[in-house]
């Protein structure tokens, strides 16, 4: 999905291709970080509440 919209960003954001390298890194280092900490809240938390939670929230 990101590969699709590097082109739209490097146009927006005035990069040149090799500093979208960059923006691909901060993506990945984001998500990676995202799905550690709901893994974590989920073992806090209760798997079902957080599946429930997250149901809730995405309405």
């Amino acid at each position: 999905m990101l590969n699709v919209a590097l082109p739209a960003i490097r146009a927006d954001l005035g990069l040149s291709t090799g500093m979208l390298s960059g923006v691909v890194s901060a993506y990945v280092l984001g998500y990676g970080g995202f799905m550690l900490l709901g893994g974590r809240a989920a073992d806090l938390l209760g798997h079902r509440r957080m599946f429930v939670s997250w149901l809730a929230a995405s309405r």
